[in-house]
């Protein structure tokens, strides 16, 4: 139990916890754009997290080929290659995404600083782009 500051004559007075809000009541604020951009980050996400197990499974066929033909250096050749090649498609593919978050990301920094430039930035609007930038 904490106590206040107010009260110096040694009695106790408890400090109530912040109450808690319902899922829809933390999107109040929310515009269409932020839903739209909470919408393309989520499918980002899963695109994302969807290439690593396919990359493995691409990683494996390419280990798998280099067994399979060792008799036969040209056809394991050509084997390693197509089966290089395919993996390549797949990280250009994990990687599209992955540069649009990115690109979000410094719109959101340069809206951030134009805004502190733009009036004096107090403490709160200081911890909440440290925090912005903490989550980013």
């Amino acid at each position: 139990m904490e106590v206040s500051e107010d009260n110096m004559d040694g009695g106790e007075n408890p400090v109530s916890p912040p109450s808690s809000v319902g899922f829809k009541e933390l999107f109040r604020f929310a515009d269409r754009l932020d839903y739209v951009l909470m919408a393309i980050g989520t499918v980002g996400a899963i695109v994302h997290g969807c290439s690593l197990p396919l990359f493995l499974r691409f990683f494996a066929d390419l280990v798998n080929s280099f067994g399979s033909n060792a008799d036969n250096i040209d056809k394991m050749t050509q084997e390693v290659v197509k089966k290089a090649f395919d993996a390549s498609l797949l990280d250009v593919m994990a990687m599209i995404p992955s540069l649009f978050r990115l690109r979000l990301m410094n719109s959101e920094v340069r809206k951030s600083v134009a805004k502190m430039k733009s009036n004096v930035p107090s403490g709160t609007e200081l911890c909440q782009f440290a925090f912005d930038l903490e989550i980013m």
